[in-house]
């Protein structure tokens, strides 16, 4: 399609009267985690672009998440209520513009309880660890490195920097994952921006005796050579806190056996064929033949793998995806 096909307002302009659009409202950023104000903005916009000639039913882009400030729903609505309805001219749009609601006019000073001590204004490292958390979720590698690299100037622990930054974005898009509101491309590339930054730390957080949650190794099973579906896995394991070995694909059974005499807590088998799903168990059988299988926890997952599959291969978990193998990985391991 050409430009003109594609833009929303040249849409508007060229068939107003004939065309209506619906929602548009950002659940990801500016409702959960905007103020009033920033909410009251994108909603102008969205009117300025969408409501040309009329025909824009406001509502957000999806199902609002339940951690959504009450009062920034109250100030979509509020905005869209005291819009004049129908053609929007400049004047009445203008006039609807300059409307705020109470909480964005005018910031309400916070109530301390006698002998309270009142709250401190966040410092530079815990703005840049919200920058650092928005930069992940958003899946901007390079403002994650830029941000990192500036906390580290300011001697933040690398620790501080991952527990406190970057693990709960990871935890953000996989919750949003689950909920139906994030896919696998944006998880992709929000474990691809905390990569970026896990490329600063870690040789910071070997140095600092950081202990992960537990060693997880990984791979893709012998003559399968897939390995998308295990790299997302293995990015959301280490987003999780763990330590992580990826095998690589088309693994033979001795290498996940090593894997479980070398301290392995946790290994992980992946097969998106037919054909290949069958070495999963035959690896199992193996690792018990090598006395080892005990030793570790075993999930696996891919496109062709069950739980009924899971439990007759003898796996102690099955994964649907990235995000529920970290769930089943930490209920496992007691770690939840």
């Amino acid at each position: 399609a050409d430009a003109k096909g594609m833009e929303p307002e040249m849409l508007k302009r060229e068939y107003g009267q004939r065309l209506s659009f619906h929602g548009g409202i950002d659940i990801i950023k500016t409702l959960p985690r905007g103020t009033a104000a920033e909410v009251q903005a994108e909603v102008a916009e969205r009117i300025r672009v969408l409501g040309q000639n009329g025909g824009y039913v406001l509502a957000s882009s999806h199902h609002i998440q339940s951690d959504t400030p009450l009062e920034n729903v109250f100030a979509m609505y509020d905005l869209a209520l005291r819009t004049p309805s129908g053609t929007l001219s400049g004047e009445s749009f203008a006039a609807a513009g300059a409307i705020k609601t109470t909480a964005a006019a005018a910031p309400q000073a916070a109530e301390v309880q006698p002998g309270a001590a009142p709250e401190t204004e966040n410092t530079e490292a815990d703005d840049l660890l919200d920058e650092l958390y928005e930069a992940v979720i958003d899946g901007q590698q390079g403002e994650t490195k830029a941000v990192v690299q500036s906390l580290l100037d300011l001697t933040v622990s690398p620790d501080v920097i991952l527990y406190d930054g970057m693990i709960p974005a990871m935890q953000e898009v996989g919750r949003q994952f689950e909920a139906g509101i994030a896919f696998v491309p944006e998880m992709l590339v929000a474990a691809h921006a905390m990569q970026g930054g896990m490329d600063l730390l870690k040789p910071l957080l070997a140095e600092s005796d950081v202990e992960p949650l537990a060693k997880v190794v990984l791979g893709t099973v012998q003559s399968d050579i897939h390995n998308i579906g295990k790299n997302l896995v293995g990015m959301m394991f280490e987003g999780a806190g763990f330590e992580v070995v990826d095998l690589g694909v088309n693994v033979p059974p001795e290498k996940f056996i090593e894997a479980a005499q070398s301290g392995a807590q946790l290994i992980g088998m992946s097969a998106l064929l037919t054909t290949t799903m069958t070495n999963i168990p035959a690896t199992i059988k193996a690792m018990q033949a090598a006395g080892v299988r005990d030793k570790v926890k075993i999930i696996i997952g891919g496109a062709p793998i069950t739980q009924e599959f899971a439990d007759a291969a003898g796996a102690d978990g099955f994964a649907a995806d990235a995000n529920q193998a970290v769930t089943v990985a930490k209920s496992l391991l007691g770690l939840e």
